[in-house]
C-alpha cells in the first residue's frame, strides 16, 4: 500500500505492538470500489419537451440502499416554448414515481419569453432522503403552467451513502 515509516507517517504505537506505519494521504487506490457510496448518474442527450398544464417526468432512477441516507441532485436548463408569454414551471424531486411524495420542489422558476433555443433559466435542486427503502425510486418532474417548456442538459445524480456498524 505504499505506507512508510517516517516521522510524518508513524501513528502512535499500540501497546506491545510497536509503531504502526500509516499513509500520509488516503486516495482512490486504497478504497475498494463501492465502499463509500453507490451512485446512479443520468445525463440527457436530447431536449425533453413538457406540454402546458401537465406534469412530465424529466428523469427517473432506482437505487439499492443499505439503510444510509440518499442524496438526490438535479441540474438543467429550461427554455420557454412561447415568444409572447412567460412560463413559471415547478420542478419536483419525488420519492417514487410521478405520483410519489414530493420531497422538495422549486416553484415558479422564471422562464423568459422569446428565448427559444438560448438564454433560458438554469435550475439546481437537491434533497436528502434519510429513510429510503432498500430499493428506492426517485423521480424529477416538471409541472408546467399555461406555457409549454423545454428542458435541456439534464443532470440527475442519486447517491446512496454506505452505513457501517462499528
Amino acid at each position: 500500500w505504499g505506507a512508510d515509516v517516517t516521522s510524518e507517517n508513524v501513528a502512535l504505537g499500540i501497546t506491545g505492538q510497536g509503531a504502526l506505519a500509516t499513509l500520509n494521504q488516503t486516495n482512490t487506490p486504497q478504497i475498494v470500489a463501492g465502499a463509500v457510496n453507490t451512485s446512479v448518474v443520468y445525463s440527457s442527450t436530447s431536449i425533453v419537451s413538457a406540454a402546458a398544464n401537465t406534469t412530465t417526468i424529466l428523469a427517473q432512477s432506482t437505487i439499492t440502499t443499505d439503510g444510509g441516507y440518499v442524496k438526490i441532485r438535479c441540474m438543467m436548463q429550461i427554455f420557454g416554448d412561447s415568444t409572447s408569454a412567460y412560463s413559471w414551471p415547478r420542478i419536483d424531486i419525488r420519492k417514487g414515481g410521478i405520483s410519489g411524495t414530493t420531497m422538495i420542489f422549486y416553484g415558479n422558476v422564471y422562464v423568459p419569453q422569446g428565448v427559444l433555443g438560448g438564454g433560458g433559466s438554469c435550475v439546481a435542486i437537491e434533497a436528502v432522503d434519510v429513510s429510503p427503502a432498500t430499493s428506492q425510486q426517485y423521480t424529477i418532474t416538471v409541472q408546467c403552467s399555461s406555457v409549454a417548456i423545454q428542458c435541456d442538459s439534464i443532470s440527475f445524480v442519486v447517491e446512496s451513502a454506505k452505513v457501517y456498524n462499528m
